[in-house]
């Protein structure tokens, strides 16, 4: 089941990952990349609520989980990350929202559904009036789908540490304005 581009995602329903959803079988490819996207859900992302680390959000479709996206607190330091300084933040850190893990239901990509969720997480950091000013994650390299995805999402590419398998990318909540 692959839903058209023009899904209107109005009906979608965004609450907390519950012990009780069934997430088991939960899939959003066969990629390494995905795979380690799913086993997040599926083995650890109600431990890291339960530990106060980080809070799964899900996104459900015609009562099915569609989507998710795992978020928790950090910050920007010009210290850990040279290559931040270009972002010019006036201090040497500076708060953002960690985009934890983001995974797409296999059925659900191409839908739309993603930048669905991408709009409604940027909404949230922004009106949660705590303070973020960027929204950061970590994407493997691998992952060519996921990085230009990020790119049309506005997000750029901070830093590549030679031999990490991860990209890191900031999007500034606050460029638009």
């Amino acid at each position: 089941m692959v839903l058209p581009l023009a899904a209107d995602w109005s009906d979608v329903v965004i609450r907390r990952l519950r012990a009780t959803d069934d997430v088991a079988n939960w899939t959003c490819g066969d990629d390494p990349w995905a795979r380690e996207v799913a086993d997040y859900l599926i083995e650890d992302a109600l431990n890291q609520m339960q530990l106060g680390m980080a809070v799964t959000l899900v996104f459900e479709h015609d009562s099915r989980l569609a989507g998710f996206c795992s978020i928790l607190g950090n910050s920007l330091r010009t210290e850990d990350e040279p290559s931040t300084a270009n972002l010019n933040l006036g201090y040497s850190e500076a708060p953002c929202l960690q985009i934890g893990r983001f995974g797409v239901h296999s059925d659900y990509q191409g839908s739309g559904l993603s930048r669905y969720m991408m709009r409604w997480v940027r909404a949230y950091a922004r009106e949660v009036d705590v303070g973020f000013r960027f929204l950061s994650l970590h994407v493997r390299n691998d992952n060519r789908p996921g990085r230009r995805f990020w790119v049309r999402e506005g997000f750029k590419q901070v830093s590549r540490r030679s031999g990490s398998r991860y990209q890191f990318m900031v999007y500034d909540l606050y460029q638009d304005e």
